[in-house]
């Protein structure tokens, strides 16, 4: 009983790592020399099964290829929506080159949870 333990424990870290890679994409380097990057970063990984899974659904008005990122934004002011369980939250922010931001799950408040983004990666 306890070897069966032990393989289920190795095969559920194996999954989460695998999960991981695919959560999180990175940005070549290069490329934050012209853009700004947002990206769930950790989030849905971390929140799997537990609590609703977090998206962008629009940026300025248009749904973005990979709602879970990254996604590219030229320098300036974007208005980004997310999806929270059924809850829509719109931000405004103005990015710069360079920067990196990443949006996660608030939960409470009308619906049980919102979306949050903040800046994990200041321009250089």
């Amino acid at each position: 009983m306890r070897k069966a333990t032990k393989s289920l424990s190795a095969i559920a870290t194996l999954a989460i790592l695998l999960l991981a890679g695919c959560a999180t994409q990175s940005v070549p380097s290069e490329r934050l020399n012209h853009v700004a990057v947002v990206t769930s970063g950790g989030t849905n990984l971390w929140t799997l099964g537990r609590m609703p899974t977090i998206s962008v659904v629009e940026v300025d008005g248009t749904p973005p290829a990979n709602a879970y990122g990254p996604i590219e934004l030229v320098p300036g002011p974007h208005k980004l929506k997310m999806k929270c369980g059924g809850n829509i939250t719109e931000t405004q922010v103005t990015v710069a080159a360079g920067e990196v931001y990443e949006f996660s799950v608030v939960m409470g408040g009308p619906g049980g949870c919102q979306g949050s983004l903040y800046r994990v990666q200041a321009a250089k």
